[in-house]
């Protein structure tokens, strides 16, 4: 079960008195009422459940003791507790410790706290990183593809997420962008269709073999089974009229495709909106080939 406690910040830990029985508890407050020992937070496995709000088995984390990471703070995972439709807004974050189901992470200005590892998501590794490619970045508190456009000697990298629509590059510090190495790589997007066969484009979270955990627009974390999800190919065959279908003016649309940039491989394509012909423009993993 999970509650609450104030250190510094609130942190999770567990319900003590859901082990120790009830009637022992009551026996050993009324013969020593007057010390009562706090517990120490345990550091072991907390909860069958330990997503707040979904069902996403315990997992361990693939990052590092030092690494950078991207996941929710300690306000976040309380309001999470209390509201399980919150949304999670990703921060950057180092690694400090590594648990079987839950880390301990630090973030600038707060206490080290826990998180779990299904919610932590390891920054990649940037070496072979290219101007033109897709790369996963921290934006608004969240994690989404988009174009490399400059690579600087700090380690920063200027990233756009529309290319024929953005002109203002973000610049994302080292730790906060990596590369898009694969379909399954946090930060990519897939298309998942819930139980009413609704489908919608997400972003990637976590994996397991069978279920993903995913991030809608909102940043609202849901589990599909993988059956449920297709993941979007980072090479895509396409040519002009080629039809796609992707994310645009805040929906899932079908597109056709009427050019493509042979350097970057980002492809510009129009669709009807109420009678008028609109443009707008994909990277590559964001899009599928219909």
């Amino acid at each position: 079960m999970w509650r609450l406690t104030r250190i510094g910040l609130v942190v999770l830990v567990t319900c003590s008195a859901c082990r120790s029985g009830g009637d022992e508890g009551r026996e050993s407050g009324a013969a020593g009422a007057e010390s009562v020992a706090t517990p120490e937070p345990e550091t072991g496995p907390r909860s069958a459940d330990p997503v707040p709000g979904v069902e996403f088995p315990p997992v361990p984390t693939t990052a590092t003791v030092g690494q950078a990471v991207l996941a929710p703070d300690a306000a976040t995972l309380a309001t999470r507790l209390a509201d399980p439709t919150a949304p999670i807004e990703f921060h950057a974050a180092t690694l400090v410790s590594v648990g079987s189901v839950e880390s301990e992470l630090s973030m600038p200005f707060v206490d080290n706290f826990l998180c779990p590892n299904a919610l932590i998501v390891p920054a990649g590794d940037t070496t072979g990183a290219a101007v033109g490619t897709t790369a996963v970045f921290l934006t608004g508190l969240r994690f989404e593809p988009g174009l490399i456009v400059a690579l600087r000697d700090d380690g920063a990298a200027e990233i756009v997420e529309r290319p024929n629509e953005d002109t203002r590059p973000a610049t994302s510090p080292p730790g906060q962008w990596w590369p898009l190495e694969s379909e399954r790589t946090p930060g990519a997007k897939v298309l998942c269709a819930s139980e009413d066969r609704r489908e919608d484009q997400y972003t990637l979270v976590h994996s397991t073999d069978g279920l993903m955990l995913v991030a809608d627009s909102s940043r609202a974390p849901t589990v599909f089974s993988a059956a449920q999800c297709a993941t979007l190919p980072l090479n895509a065959a396409v040519s002009i009229g080629t039809r796609i279908r992707g994310m645009a003016m805040g929906r899932l649309r079908e597109l056709t495709v009427t050019g493509i940039d042979g350097n970057t491989g980002v492809v510009t394509a129009t669709f009807d909106f109420h009678g008028e012909v609109r443009e707008t423009s994909f990277i590559a993993g964001t899009y599928q080939v219909l």
